[in-house]
């Protein structure tokens, strides 16, 4: 887990165990999120958020109703019949959500008056350095910007993220997909 270490007011240093990889990516995708919403200024879109936490209360509702249905065993059998399904149904949708829709996709922002709605994908596979951060356009994924690089000219040797130099490179893939 990512500790936020604070060195003055206005700054704070992240600091991940350099080995961990799902620390590692955390950090880098909460230092990118934290480009796009507070330095950009753009709006997140929390559709697909929303639809996963609308699809999960049913979800836990359906287990609720099965758990705690007033009849006993024998006689609530069409209740089980009914929501045991449903449940699993739901947790079909979403895991295909999550796999299909969502994909590695860390941020969604609204349009604005001047710039359409972005996607940010970030991916880093196990075993390597590479890190690939890709910004695309919602209405057209094909102008796609896709940069492959090497974790270590964003980390110190203590493992201290530079959040300015992963600002720098993020806003620098940012402008080319804009030109």
């Amino acid at each position: 887990m990512p500790k936020k270490t604070k060195v003055n007011e206005s700054s704070s240093v992240v600091k991940v165990d350099k080995y961990d990889t799902n620390a590692v990516k955390n950090a880098i995708d909460d230092a990118i999120i934290e480009y796009f919403g507070e330095d950009m200024k753009l709006k997140r879109n929390f559709n697909i958020s929303n639809i996963q936490l609308i699809l999960g209360f049913i979800g836990c509702c359906c287990a609720l109703v099965a758990q705690f249905y007033p009849e006993p065993f024998p006689d609530n059998k069409t209740v089980l019949y009914i929501v045991c399904p449903l449940y699993f149904i739901i947790s079909l949708l979403l895991t295909l959500v999550s796999s299909f829709w969502e994909k590695d996709q860390i941020f969604e922002s609204r349009a604005t008056r001047s710039l359409k709605p972005i996607i940010v994908r970030t991916d880093f596979p196990l075993y390597t350095d590479m890190f690939t951060i890709s910004i695309e356009f919602k209405d057209n994924p094909e102008k796609k910007i896709k940069v492959v690089k090497s974790i270590t000219s964003w980390f110190t040797k203590k493992g201290e993220l530079q959040t300015s130099e992963l600002k720098a490179d993020v806003g620098d893939i940012f402008n080319k997909l804009r030109k």
